[in-house]
């Protein structure tokens, strides 16, 4: 519990710190593209076998960087799925990282991007009363789309994530950016 609580205060820290970065940046550069949040939730679909799909939170900020297409976006996210057999338990997966992005120019009001990026994943398993845990470096490769919603603009993204131990997902994320 100690290592989970670790890992959202560092990233607390590194959501604040880069919104005050790109806040000073966009201040002095001239930039009207703000830092924007967002915040989503959705199906965790496991690729490997003997898991059930599950689901997934996440939290981050995405960061523009001035006069390109280009952003960068640090993130939290907490994904649960369980084991295949009924009641047999369950796979928690916390995780830190950051992605680069690319948003493809359109003309309409609904956008397209693709992501990818490292994590550090935070896995606690609890299969048939036996409990562990492991930390370790993922990668994460996926794409969505953006559309306005109340006022608001929404976003559906798909990614491919391993968690570095034969452990891979495909998350699938509805949200808002605020």
């Amino acid at each position: 519990m100690k290592s989970i609580a670790k890992a959202l205060a560092v990233t607390a820290l590194g959501l604040l710190l880069t919104a005050t970065a790109g806040s000073a940046q966009s201040s002095s550069a001239g930039s009207s593209t703000p830092i924007t949040w967002n915040a989503g939730v959705g199906l965790s679909m496991p690729s490997t076998s003997g898991f059930n799909t599950g689901f997934n939170f996440r939290l981050g900020a995405t960061v523009p960087l001035t006069n390109t297409p280009v952003w960068i976006r640090p993130e939290a996210g907490f994904d649960h799925v369980s084991v295949s057999c009924t009641g047999c338990g369950s796979l928690n997966l916390f995780a830190v990282g950051a992605d680069a992005g690319y948003t493809f120019e359109t003309t309409g009001s609904v956008g397209a991007y693709i992501l990818g990026g490292l994590q550090i994943t935070h896995q606690s398993y609890s299969v048939s009363g036996y409990s562990a845990s492991l930390t370790r470096l993922g990668i994460n490769l996926g794409g969505g789309m953006t559309f306005p919603l109340g006022g608001k603009v929404g976003y559906l993204e798909l990614r491919y994530v391993s968690a570095g131990n034969n452990f891979d997902m495909f998350p699938l994320t509805f949200g808002l950016r605020f």
